[in-house]
This record gives structure tokens, C-alpha cells and sequence, in this order.
């Protein structure tokens, strides 16, 4: 039997939580460990406490935007010991977004929605403590960053940079170190924030 994960939406368009409500209701169809099951959206996080302590969930989706510009860098430690994924609708710096636990966009299709979900709730949180010495990323991994963004798997990467898969996994791994970052969804928002890509390469 699948474990089921509560998913809380923090979001002020209710167009943006009905999309999100219809990925993680047809989560069920799919073939991933864990079952979703949406428990419920507020629209502010005003009361947030109370909200937590009514709804119980494992996953929230927050939209960071949401926080006055002083709250941001500290958002996710409102919600406790729950994942926390950013749903990004307006521009974040990369040192608000390195706090989640994933991070999605606006255009994501739902299988990488469901994949960032999974991405969160198999991550651990240290890595704003480890990353936050060296952080910055070396041209080599900017480089994976941008390739990852644009879709390419491991495999084409080590090809295209004539590297082995285990150099783009060991390199993955130090860029998620720093930056926080664990899903494809956060590569791509990462790079485009960062003018490592342009939005009309990723099309």
C-alpha cells in the first residue's frame, strides 16, 4: 500500500490551486510511491499556525510571493517539519528559492509537478547549512545547470561534455549542496533566474 502524503496549497488564485488540485488528484492514476491527497488551500499565511494544526499536512505548496520581502528568507521554517514546495509566479532570487525543499513554475507539466513533489519528500534538509560556505557554482557546473534545464538526462550530458554519468551525477550533487536545488523544475527556474538560459531555449 502506497503512503499517502496530506498536500496543503498556500496560493491566492484559486484558478492556480484548482490546476494544482487536479495534478495531485490524477497522482493517484500514476505509477509513483506515494498517493497524494489534497487537504485543503488557504489563501494567505496569516494564521498559519492554526492552519497546520487543522489540516495536518506532509507537503505544502507555498507561493513565496506570498511573504512580505523581510519574511521570505525564512518561509519554509513556517510550516514545521512538513516538505515544502515553491510554486514560483513571479521572480524569486536564487537565495530565497535554495530554501525549499523543490521548487515548480507556473508551466510546469504535471508529470515534473508530481516529480518535484517526490523530489521533496525523499530530500534532506541540510543542505542550506552545507551549502552556504563555497556556494558559489564553478563554470562546470553551470554548465550541468543549463543542460539539465534544457532536459537533457544524465547520460546525453556525459556524452555532450565527454565526461562519465558518474561525473554528472557527482557534480548534480554538489550543485543541489549549494543551491538547494533537487528537481529538474528547480534547475530550470535556477538557470533562467540566473541568465544561465534564456526562456526561449527551454521551448
Amino acid at each position: 500500500m502506497r503512503e499517502i502524503i496530506r498536500v496543503l496549497v498556500v496560493e491566492s488564485s484559486s484558478l492556480l490551486v484548482e490546476g494544482l488540485r487536479s495534478v495531485i488528484d490524477k497522482s493517484a492514476e500514476s505509477e509513483c510511491e506515494f498517493s497524494l491527497e489534497f487537504v485543503g488551500s488557504i489563501h494567505s499565511l496569516e494564521r498559519i499556525d492554526e492552519q497546520l494544526a487543522l489540516y495536518r499536512p506532509t507537503l505544502v505548496v507555498v507561493n513565496p510571493s506570498l511573504a512580505d520581502y523581510s519574511r521570505r528568507m525564512s518561509i519554509k521554517s513556517l510550516f514545521g517539519d512538513a516538505r515544502v514546495v515553491a510554486l514560483v509566479s513571479s521572480y524569486l532570487s536564487s537565495e530565497v528559492l535554495a530554501q525549499f525543499d523543490a521548487t515548480i513554475g507556473l508551466n510546469d507539466e504535471p508529470q515534473r509537478i508530481t516529480a518535484a513533489f517526490s523530489s521533496a519528500l525523499s530530500s534532506q534538509s541540510e543542505v542550506q547549512s552545507e551549502g552556504s560556505e563555497g556556494s558559489e557554482l564553478s563554470e562546470r557546473e553551470k554548465e550541468i545547470v543549463v543542460a539539465v534545464a534544457r532536459g537533457l538526462m544524465n547520460k546525453e550530458i556525459a556524452s555532450l561534455h565527454n565526461i562519465s554519468i558518474h561525473t554528472v551525477i557527482s557534480h548534480r550533487k554538489n550543485i543541489s549542496r549549494k543551491t538547494g536545488i533537487r528537481s529538474a523544475s528547480g534547475f530550470v527556474v535556477y538557470a533562467l533566474l540566473n541568465g544561465l538560459v534564456d526562456e526561449k531555449d527551454l521551448t
